[in-house]
């Protein structure tokens, strides 16, 4: 027998939005992550891949918007796979049934 301890699953998302940066402009950066965050679907994590480096600005524009969004998730590649290695790393993550790219 399981104890209930009144704690539910975290609640699945309906989308998981994927999105590879690589050397990214600080504007094509943030008019990317600010599009999908202002969307009318809220219900959604935002799963971004840094494939190999990204500048100071970028990263910690970032870890501003993760710390401000929680559907915002950063994963570190600690190599550059390009975008297809990037999409399926992603979709490996993603925690919703449907999946859309960025």
């Amino acid at each position: 027998m399981t104890q209930d301890n009144g704690s539910e699953p975290p609640k699945r998302p309906v989308v998981s939005v994927l999105m590879a940066c690589r050397n990214s402009t600080q504007t094509y950066l943030e008019q990317a992550v600010e599009s999908i965050r202002a969307q009318s679907l809220t219900d959604f994590e935002f799963l971004i891949w840094i494939d190999g480096d990204l500048g100071v600005t970028q990263r910690k524009y970032l870890n501003e918007v993760t710390e401000a969004d929680g559907r915002v998730k950063i994963v570190d590649s600690p190599r550059a796979v390009g975008l297809a290695g990037a999409m399926n790393q992603l979709a490996h993550q993603a925690r919703a049934e449907y999946l859309a790219r960025m």
